[in-house]
């Protein structure tokens, strides 16, 4: 008898001590007070310090992410914010380009592949008429609801160039006690529309699966095409 009863206490104990072992620190718990679940997940994933504890691997923050971008309909909500349909505006294909947005981010993480995400995400759209591009922005978080959306127009006699470069934007990875720590200088490009006083900057992630050198290179043709007209 003494036997289980000791058995049953070093159970108990094991279990105590692994929910200490993998409970999220104060810190993160602090963070996601309030949050849907996919936001508390999103946030523990990009908190997460340790072994033991169990968030979603790399893939599966970046499948969730799609899901938010696909379920907020995106091309209807950009088209509705510029007024015009899709017919109206078919020179060419219209153009969305993506990325994470480390200016305004809170939180980043560095991925097993080495790449860094944010919980801050940008989608610039790009559409284009006969005689004008339309274009919208939408920053949003996955670890809460802040939006923030832009929307412009411009006559291409208006627009200096598409172009792209090279920026480099200061992050953090928060310490075991949600202090900022281990502050470094990482690399991404953006997408640029140039008009004169002023260039709109759009996040823009490499992905293998969109050719995006092709897709620049036909709105510079075009533009080039409209200014000659």
């Amino acid at each position: 008898m003494e036997n289980v009863f000791g058995i049953i206490v070093l159970a108990f104990i094991a279990f105590v001590a692994f929910k200490l072992i993998t409970r999220d620190p104060k810190w993160v718990r602090d963070l996601y007070k309030g949050k849907t679940e996919q936001q508390k997940q999103a946030i523990r994933y990009l908190c997460a310090q340790g072994c033991m504890r169990k968030v979603w691997t790399d893939e599966e923050f970046i499948e969730n992410l799609n899901k938010k971008i696909d379920s907020m309909k995106l091309q209807e909500r950009a088209l509705n914010k510029n007024g015009v349909d899709l017919d109206m505006v078919n020179e060419i294909p219209p153009v969305m380009f993506g990325g994470f947005f480390y200016e305004k981010a809170g939180l980043t993480k560095l991925t097993e592949k080495k790449n860094w995400v944010a919980n801050m995400y940008q989608v610039t759209q790009i559409f284009f008429s006969n005689e004008q591009v339309y274009f919208h922005q939408i920053n949003f978080s996955v670890t809460d609801d802040k939006v923030k959306e832009s929307t412009n127009e411009y006559f291409y006699k208006d627009i200096t160039n598409f172009s792209t470069s090279t920026e480099t934007q200061e992050v953090s990875m928060k310490g075991k006690n949600g202090e900022d720590a281990q502050k470094k200088e990482i690399e991404f490009t953006t997408f640029k529309i140039i008009v004169p006083g002023d260039n709109i900057s759009c996040a823009l992630e490499q992905n293998g699966n969109v050719d995006y050198e092709a897709i620049i290179k036909g709105m510079k043709n075009k533009l080039r095409e409209k200014k000659s007209a």
